[in-house]
């Protein structure tokens, strides 16, 4: 009788595990374009192996997700799709990055160049159809990322003048009337890349040089307007995303992922053998990161936890066009 139990024990901790294992085995996606031609792809994997390939007529696809949507668009098109519904909805500008509100979505677009040859932008509020709502003007700059904070939308805009100086400024819109109504100016930030709040403090990730790649960081005090500027020795491109996480800032760019602590200093570095593509935190046990070499046509999605110790690497094999993100539902 008592080994009786002990078998019905054994077996009983045996299922458990296998249904720990599997819950802890998430599922990705990995979207990827030609870039050349109006062809892109989302491809489902389940650990490490291609379970479906949708394609779209998009270029250069891009993605944006919240709780029930995962929406796709690229900025050399005048559409968005719903991969979930597969509706596809016209929009009248190609779209560069989105945000919601409620039920609405914010766009800002990038809609060509002036007489004088610089970049033009507007913002568009949209209804859950991608009705238009209200439109800003159209104006001058190039822009990169935009945020919602406290009824204002805040767009990160790189600008430079007929003499070629550069500079980054944030354009502050009221939500409502998409007017612009206040501007910081970051007169020696040559490039931003992205832009976070945390902890009502605003900060701008960029580059304040054409003579080296170091990181620099120019933070607002969304409070009391204190203005605050670090350059770090340490060189970045192509920043894709920067994130908060238990008082750590982690930026992730082409060369690595720098995490800085909350006494602004450099806490580690993590680097791979080829350009870190995408980056997607789900906790602090699991984090997913896609890198690849484009010239090798060489590809790879790796997972990793928060000391960046590797757990399981997944080759990504037998594809034609080039991966550019990563999407974990």
């Amino acid at each position: 009788m008592k080994r009786l139990i002990l078998i019905s024990f054994i077996i009983i901790i045996a299922l458990l595990s296998a249904c720990t294992t599997e819950e802890s085995q998430k599922d990705y996606k990995i979207i990827t374009t030609t870039y050349s031609e109006q062809e892109s792809h989302l491809l489902e994997f389940s650990n490490g192996k291609m379970t479906n390939d949708k394609t779209y007529d998009l270029r250069g696809l891009e993605f944006y997700s919240n709780r029930n949507d995962l929406l796709l668009y690229s900025a050399y098109d005048n559409k968005v799709i719903n991969a979930h519904t597969s509706e596809s909805f016209d929009i009248p500008y190609n779209p560069y990055d989105m945000i919601d509100d409620g039920n609405e979505k914010i766009i800002v677009h990038r809609n060509g160049i002036d007489k004088d040859n610089f970049g033009i932008y507007n913002i568009i509020r949209y209804d859950e159809n991608f009705n238009i709502i209200k439109k800003s003007a159209d104006l001058t700059g190039v822009p990169n990322k935009i945020l919602y904070y406290d009824n204002q939308i805040l767009v990160l805009n790189n600008r430079r003048d007929e003499k070629q100086n550069r500079w980054t400024e944030v354009s502050v819109f009221d939500d409502e009337n998409l007017t612009l109504i206040d501007e910081w100016i970051i007169d020696d930030m040559i490039y931003g890349f992205d832009l976070k709040i945390h902890n009502d403090d605003l900060s701008i990730f960029g580059h304040n040089s054409l003579e080296n790649e170091n990181l620099y960081i120019a933070t607002l005090a969304l409070k009391n307007s204190d203005e605050n500027f670090m350059e770090f020795d340490q060189s970045v491109m192509w920043i894709t995303d920067c994130f908060y996480k238990d008082e750590l800032l982690y930026i992730v760019n082409e060369y690595s992922v720098i995490v800085i602590n909350s006494d602004n200093k450099i806490d580690s570095v993590f680097e791979t053998e080829m350009s870190i593509i995408d980056f997607h935190y789900v906790n602090e046990d699991l984090i997913y990161i896609l890198h690849g070499d484009y010239d090798k046509h060489v590809f790879e999605v790796f997972t990793t936890n928060s000391s960046f110790e590797i757990i399981d690497e997944y080759p990504i094999i037998d594809i034609d066009t080039k991966p550019t993100r990563i999407v974990v539902d």
